[in-house]
């Protein structure tokens, strides 16, 4: 598949494939999204659901997010790679954690979210929009 942008987990068994372009790029800074990943922030492709191929098997992790929708991230079942996140906050799309997807994809947010939970020094760069609480 030419022009596919391609996200797998750290031992290959769980893939996504699109050849379509993610809708929304952010950042969220949230206490949950740091735990998952371990990273300070995190960085989320979102894409049309309906564009995304997904292969392999996932593990389910739900909470309830700050913003109170009901979300699920879903890590590798083998090596607990984080890989996507579904928010009842946006039915419609499946967010894939940005340093899973292989070149020539890079990462563009166009917003910091959540950033009232930002663990210091983090900055956000300048030309982002950063948000407190959740985008919408």
């Amino acid at each position: 598949m030419s022009n596919a942008l391609v996200a797998r987990c750290d031992c290959g068994n769980v893939e996504s494939v699109t050849t379509e372009q993610p809708l929304l790029q952010l950042c969220c800074h949230c206490s949950d999204c740091r735990e998952v990943t371990g990273d300070d922030f995190t960085t989320i492709a979102f894409f049309n659901s309906e564009a995304i191929g997904e292969t392999g098997v996932v593990v389910e992790r739900q909470f309830t997010a700050a913003s109170g929708s009901q979300t699920a991230r879903e890590l590798c079942a083998e090596c607990e790679t984080p890989m996507f996140d579904r928010s009842a906050g946006f039915p419609t799309l499946i967010g894939v954690i940005a340093k899973q997807i292989s070149e020539p994809f890079v990462a563009n947010p166009s917003h910091h979210v959540w950033t009232k939970s930002r663990v210091s020094p983090v900055s956000v760069p300048e030309g982002i929009e950063s948000v407190e609480e959740n985008l919408f």
